[in-house]
């Protein structure tokens, strides 16, 4: 679901930009699993998600595991109702996952206007579940850059390669700098590390990537949730949410443009 797509306006004279990811978890928030859960639930889960981004108050926001219409978290559109309670104007989401009356992907909401909107399905093994990721240009201080929330496979690092490379080929042709925030399932410093071919490939930056910050998914500890960020943009603060949203942590970054 997303709003009709806009045309680039420049927001000129803009020092900071302020990018909040998370992922959402089905709007389970916490518990095991959001079947078990009523619609009425599902709907206070996603107020408290869209309270923390009001009082956080991002420009861009990245999401990951956001349901469509789907049986088990309450038959709704979670952007949509997320973009009306939390006022963002532009947004857009990809459902990478349509079987058996299950829709679900990733998702954008943005102050700024939204075009070149691209959704896309990862390579994965058939029995795994389907990955993704959205992408949408915006422009700002003269500047055109792409914005991606993905959300990479749980199981295999080979999987996790190969689809990186498949990002990598996929934003080459693209021709532009790019934030990328989401799921990860990997860290920064382990062997065959998709994050960090990602980020070397593209010549982006991780905030502290081989400091552990603590952990971003509560059952393992580990910080599987990132933002990479062009050469271009220095990031002036970083930092994981301690509000409970859901089996993830939201990470939140403030950058500044330097060039």
């Amino acid at each position: 679901m997303s709003k009709r797509p806009e045309r680039l306006v420049n927001t000129s004279e803009i020092e900071f930009l302020s990018i909040l990811s998370l992922n959402i978890a089905h709007g389970r928030n916490n518990s095991l699993h959001q079947i078990f859960q009523p619609a009425r639930q599902i709907y206070k889960n996603l107020d408290l998600i869209a309270n923390a981004i009001i009082r956080e108050s991002p420009d861009i926001v990245g999401l990951q595991e956001i349901d469509d219409k789907s049986f088990w978290s309450g038959n709704f559109d979670h952007l949509g109702y997320l973009a009306a309670k939390s006022g963002y104007p532009y947004f857009f989401s990809g459902n990478h996952a349509k079987k058996l009356n299950l829709t679900y992907g990733t998702a954008l909401l943005s102050r700024y206007p939204l075009c070149n909107l691209d959704s896309i399905i990862l390579f994965n093994y058939r029995f795994l579940p389907v990955k993704g990721f959205v992408v949408a240009t915006i422009q700002i201080n003269n500047c055109e850059f792409d914005i991606i929330s993905l959300h990479l496979d749980c199981v295999s690092s080979i999987i996790r390669s190969r689809q990186v490379k498949q990002i990598i080929e996929y934003q080459k042709a693209r021709k532009r700098s790019c934030i990328i925030m989401g799921d990860f399932n990997t860290e920064y410093s382990v062997k065959n590390s998709a994050l960090a071919l990602l980020s070397k490939t593209l010549n982006l930056t991780a905030f502290d990537p081989k400091d552990s910050l603590g952990g971003t998914f509560r059952f393992t500890r580990k910080r599987l949730d990132w933002i990479l960020f062009p050469e271009q943009m220095q990031i002036e603060e970083y930092s994981h949410l301690k509000d409970v949203l859901s089996d993830h942590s939201a990470i939140r970054a403030r950058i500044k443009f330097t060039s």
